[in-house]
């Protein structure tokens, strides 16, 4: 019998998945809109998952394992997820959150990044131009208080996260640049 986060999957699945993870205001949401848009514009089935913050238990992380169980059976040929365990894992940590995750980075690595490495998609960490954009961005946003953290140890501990766990780091590209990149990187076939 598996355990609920025995996410294994199989080579054959089609459906490839992209993981966007990073700062607040470093443009995820944007990102994946854009990518979102110009796959449906090449005829292909895709959807955005947008993750909000998880329950307050412990283990509040095993639902990515259930999801990505979901999002393996095909249905889509591309699903895009806006934050992920990266988050719950950087977060927990900076606002000292009981949570598994929150002192062992390499449990998610472990359970949920490699099934995308391996099998079906990639890990990309968007951290904003610069602190100073991340500050303004919020600013316009009114986001300035929501998360009571230094946005300057946000980006930086996103960042250690993505070069200690191989993620491709996304700076300065514009979202309709880096959606075309990314597919075309993740041998997503766009039509004409």
């Amino acid at each position: 019998m598996s355990e609920p986060n025995d996410v294994s999957v199989h080579q054959s699945l089609a459906t490839k998945i992209i993981v966007l993870d990073g700062p607040e205001a470093a443009g995820k949401s944007t990102l994946a809109s854009a990518i979102l848009k110009l796959a449906t514009e090449h005829d292909l089935h895709a959807r955005v998952r947008r993750w909000g913050k998880l329950r307050d238990e412990y283990d509040a992380d095993r639902i990515y394992g259930e999801f990505l169980k979901v999002d393996h059976l095909g249905i889509y040929d591309l699903v895009v997820w806006d934050r992920s365990w990266a988050s719950e894992s950087v977060y927990g940590m900076m606002l000292k959150r009981d949570r598994r995750l929150s002192d062992d980075w390499e449990m998610g690595d472990a359970l949920y990044a490699t099934q995308i490495r391996d099998h079906c998609g990639m890990l990309v960490m968007v951290l904003g131009p610069d602190v100073n954009a991340l500050v303004a961005r919020r600013a316009a946003r009114h986001l300035s208080d929501d998360l009571d953290v230094d946005v300057g140890q946000e980006r930086a501990m996103f960042e250690r996260y993505a070069r200690q766990f191989q993620w491709m780091r996304l700076t300065h590209v514009t979202p309709e640049t880096a959606a075309s990149w990314l597919l075309q990187t993740l041998g997503v076939a766009l039509n004409g």
